[in-house]
């Protein structure tokens, strides 16, 4: 039996609701895309149980790349499409779509979700998936938090594991106490309240820890800090070489260029190693100047914050390098 048979028509309802024109996307277009979705989620819902069934959460499940490659690519395409560079189409559709009116659709399909991730008699893989999506949904506004609060969690140590770790105790603690919860309630709203109490709760542990220890240290987490803030504001695929080349100082495990590629094929594409590395070289020299690339278009974290940046569609806005942050 499909797993996908509550979620699917959810979602043509919800894209149904927000009212968007034709040219967006035709009803055959919707029709096909959801028919690919309802395949990749079957065989992303066999990684899910299988998870389960060896006790892993979900978040260690969604780092384990050789045993979950789906679920993993799904996880890190999930803030990789945040921070991706828009084409003015897909601009203008973000906009419309942001700017669309909340509608019943959306919260009747939020608190399906949260239903479903708690029915102890809906299927194993329904319920997976639905507990899946509330823990990305959790975790996506804490990202977003995190870009509009202007300053980064890793001044003070914090990673972006913790996030996922949040988010996921959040979306347990809910489903765990779901029959006690008014009916009425929008699950998203709750959890991400919760969640964002909770990073804020441990981010100021971890300032007192900062604190405590060595001054060396503080000053890595800080530098870290300042480059991830520098890492945020370029296009996505820039940052994701320029974070693979500096992943020393990230304390991160430096990857081969081709599994940068299996990992977020929406960013290097499938350009030869040599282009790559030209790349990678060209980015090291404008950095060491001073000269800082940024966005030569908004990417949807930017429109979801409302800092889309108006820079020069050839070369970005220069900048200098930022001051490090004090995760304040």
């Amino acid at each position: 039996m499909s797993t996908t048979l509550a979620v699917l028509p959810s979602l043509r309802r919800v894209y149904e609701s927000l009212g968007l024109a034709p040219d967006v996307m035709t009803p055959e277009e919707l029709e096909r895309g959801l028919d690919q979705l309802g395949a990749r989620l079957n065989r992303l819902a066999v990684e899910l149980v299988d998870a389960q069934a060896q006790g892993l959460r979900l978040a260690q499940a969604a780092a384990d790349e050789l045993d979950y490659p789906i679920l993993h690519r799904l996880h890190l395409g999930i803030r990789d499409v945040l921070t991706l560079s828009l084409p003015p189409p897909l601009a203008a559709w973000a906009r419309q779509t942001l700017a669309s009116p909340d509608t019943p659709v959306l919260d009747d399909f939020q608190r399906g979700l949260a239903a479903l991730a708690a029915a102890d008699d809906a299927p194993p893989a329904s319920r997976a998936l639905a507990r899946l999506f509330l823990f990305e949904a959790v975790r996506v506004n804490l990202i977003v938090a995190e870009h509009l609060s202007g300053s980064s969690i890793a001044a003070v140590g914090a990673l972006p594991a913790d996030v996922d770790a949040i988010a996921e105790a959040e979306v347990d603690e809910y489903v765990a106490r779901a029959a006690a919860i008014d009916a009425e309630v929008r699950p998203l709203n709750v959890l991400v309240a919760a969640g964002l109490l909770a990073l804020e709760q441990h981010v100021g542990e971890l300032k007192g820890v900062l604190a405590r220890i060595e001054d060396d240290l503080a000053t890595a987490f800080r530098l870290r800090a300042a480059l991830e803030l520098k890492l945020r504001d370029m296009d996505a695929a820039d940052a994701l070489l320029i974070r693979n080349a500096f992943a020393p100082a990230l304390d991160e495990q430096r990857l081969e260029v081709e599994r940068l590629q299996a990992e977020h094929p929406l960013l290097p594409g499938e350009r030869r190693r040599d282009a790559i590395d030209q790349q990678v070289s060209r980015l090291r020299r404008r950095i060491a100047a001073g000269d800082w690339p940024e966005r030569r278009s908004p990417a949807l974290i930017d429109l979801l914050t409302g800092e889309a940046p108006q820079a020069s569609p050839a070369e970005g806005r220069r900048r200098e390098a930022p001051k490090p942050s004090n995760g304040e």
